[in-house]
């Protein structure tokens, strides 16, 4: 038999590591992929989905409820809503979408690396390393278009690096596009690319800017043709915040959470990062971080902003594993393992992950949501998946439009008159009221809400606090 060389057992060590948390991650997918609403937009895309799927988004903004911007251009959302036609509209099919988007990542972190290094065992444990902190577990089944965005731009990286010195690179351009359409940040990967080409081929990476410029720029002047205007104001204008920035405190904060979660990913990949010349993984890592981070300034940005940029380090952790020389530095990667084997048994003993609904919570959900399908008015909420479970509409999108409506773009008139006039017959709130957290409903309309509506039924957390991403609360409120 064989002996395993010194590297292979190091490099084995960190794989066996890996898999736990793979392991871990299998568990909260199926604790998960049922649950009521997890996180805030769940709902939202799926409404959004239905809307685009069957034809019904106008891209004007509506004059009577439901209220409702497109937070993306359209291809995502064509995407959820059609799999919803197909398969159903709830949850577990939009989780099971995004969740095969995070598998195709990760198949294509391990093809990419495994281009460059021609070495399998690297370039599994490379697409492993992103599922090894519990904030990438838990929104990996979370329904929004970030994932499917990332795997195409991921693709056309893929697909680049296969053909960097010909052009059959020119091929990639229309991947870049199709990920431009599904989230409007997805330029990590074709700035890449062209940045690349302007330092090893500039006449070859100008033809490659131009060609993606005319398409992508000939599909936005075609849409706001047709719309008169109106994609750029739903899809960019729309999307403004007040205040138009996040505390640098903040930004910098969640930035040094996706590191410290990720250190020895991140000290490997930096290693590697700093010996290379115009590597175009190398730009890549350096131009996701930018993008990522000029993102995470609007308010309600959050880890997930950060998920191009926490595949780029593993791919390049991945490029360090391959290229080191492990009797050297075997060290880091021991100490990266043992600091890994420690977050994971933080996580499986409850000390650091996150929170799961009580029996009593979804006994109280499933009453809530047949309370809610005898509605006959959109139903004002914070939880829109709930309302979609009841086969209702919410009446406004409460984040976007409470912005709007503090920059001028939206009158609250309408809205405050419904409630007032208890047009409205339901309201769901994640918390008790008054709540702190005005950017998503202000305190004019929360006054109104306590003021003619009565508590009916609530659940789970009271009030608003600082606390794990997976939280589990409502309070139904019903006209007086």
């Amino acid at each position: 038999m064989k002996r395993l060389n010194f590297r292979t057992m190091i490099l084995l060590f960190l794989l066996i590591v890996c898999s736990a948390w793979i392991g871990l991650w299998i568990v909260r997918v199926i604790q998960n992929i049922g649950q009521p609403q997890i996180e805030y937009s769940e709902g939202f895309n799926m409404y959004l989905g239905r809307l685009f799927a069957t034809g019904r988004w106008s891209w004007q903004m509506a004059t009577s409820p439901p209220f409702m911007t497109s937070f993306y251009p359209p291809v995502g959302l064509f995407v959820l809503g059609w799999v919803q036609r197909i398969f159903g509209e709830t949850l577990v099919v939009g989780r099971t979408l995004n969740l095969l988007c995070v598998f195709g990542c990760l198949s294509m972190i391990y093809l990419i690396v495994q281009h460059e290094t021609k070495d399998k065992l690297v370039s599994l444990i490379a697409a492993m390393l992103p599922m090894t902190a519990i904030t990438m577990i838990a929104w990996s089944f979370f329904i929004r278009v970030d994932m499917l965005g990332i795997f195409i731009d991921l693709v056309g990286i893929y697909i680049f690096l296969r053909n960097k010195d010909s052009l059959k690179v020119l091929w990639v351009i229309p991947l870049f596009v199709l990920a431009f359409y599904i989230k409007q940040s997805m330029v990590a990967g074709v700035v890449t690319c062209i940045v690349y080409l302007v330092i090893h081929n500039w006449r070859r990476g100008l033809l490659f800017a131009g060609i993606f410029t005319a398409i992508a720029g000939g599909i936005f002047i075609t849409a706001n043709i047709l719309t008169k205007g109106n994609y750029l104001r739903e899809v960019y204008t729309y999307q403004r915040t007040s205040p138009a920035y996040q505390s640098p405190t903040v930004i910098i904060v969640i930035v040094l959470i996706l590191f410290a979660l990720y250190l020895p990913a991140t000290v490997m990949a930096a290693a590697w990062w700093s010996k290379q010349k115009g590597h175009l993984l190398q730009i890549f890592m350096c131009l996701a971080l930018i993008v990522n981070v000029s993102n995470l300034v609007h308010p309600g940005g959050n880890l997930n902003y950060l998920f191009e940029t926490t595949f780029a380090i593993c791919i390049c952790a991945g490029m360090y594993l391959a290229s080191a020389d492990i009797e050297k530095t075997f060290k880091i990667i021991i100490a990266g393992s043992i600091f890994m084997a420690v977050l994971f048994l933080l996580a499986v003993t409850g000390l650091y992950g996150e929170s799961f609904p009580t029996r009593q919570y979804r006994t109280d959900y499933a009453k809530a949501v047949t309370i809610l399908k005898g509605a006959d008015y959109p139903i004002l909420t914070e939880n829109a998946g709930m309302v979609v479970d009841a086969g209702q509409v919410p009446y406004y999108e409460p984040f976007v439009f409470t912005n709007l409506a503090h920059l001028g773009y939206w009158n609250e008139d309408k809205l405050l008159s419904d409630l007032d006039t208890r047009k409205i017959q339901y309201v769901v709130t994640e918390y008790l009221l008054p709540d702190t957290r005005v950017l998503r409903i202000d305190t004019e309309t929360q006054d109104a809400i306590v003021a003619n509506y009565h508590i009916i039924l609530e659940s789970g957390i009271k009030t608003a606090h600082v606390g794990v991403y997976a939280e589990y609360s409502f309070v139904l409120w019903q006209a007086n």
